[in-house]
């Protein structure tokens, strides 16, 4: 399975890509990839959503939305429930951002070494995961405070060198 967030929101398997449908499940399948492994509350959620003003059904819309993305994606994804907490697994998977920032502190440690070429290979090969502006598709609660750009580090690479 390959999760793709920069650019178009995508999932692919070697048998093509998943149809994800609509705006919500983007931004909900993408909201859980963002919080890498930690379970994600239904009131992060609605506010990801549908911002300050969610519906009075939006828990019900957040379990079929959960129900739906694990039909999407199948039985070998598992969304974990914990309470009125979800969280997304992606063992075995890739991960354009999680590659893209790898890709990128390695470029960064070849810059300090003076490893020239090196340094050039590994930061284009980040950049080229790069499809267009990451969360291109996904609720503007989610995409405008998160997205991810590459002059900046995400919070699961914050901090590390």
């Amino acid at each position: 399975m390959e999760y793709r967030i920069l650019g178009p929101v995508e999932v692919r398997t070697g048998a093509g890509r998943i149809r994800l449908a609509g705006v919500k499940q983007r931004t909900m399948l993408t909201a859980l990839l963002l919080a890498t492994g930690k379970f994600l509350s239904e009131r992060e959620l609605n506010r990801l959503l549908w911002g300050s003003r969610p519906p009075a059904t939006c828990d019900a819309q957040i379990y079929n939305h959960i129900s739906r993305l694990r039909k999407a994606l199948g039985a070998g994804v598992i969304t974990a429930r914990r309470g009125p907490a979800y969280q997304l697994s992606t063992d075995g998977a890739s991960f354009d951002l999680a590659e893209f920032e790898a890709l990128a502190a390695r470029g960064q440690v070849a810059l300090r070494a003076g490893r020239w070429e090196d340094a050039s290979g590994l930061l284009r090969a980040g950049l080229a995961r790069w499809r267009g502006p990451a969360l291109a598709d996904v609720s503007e609660h989610l995409a405008t405070p998160r997205a991810p750009s590459p002059g900046r580090r995400s919070a699961s690479t914050r901090g590390r060198a």
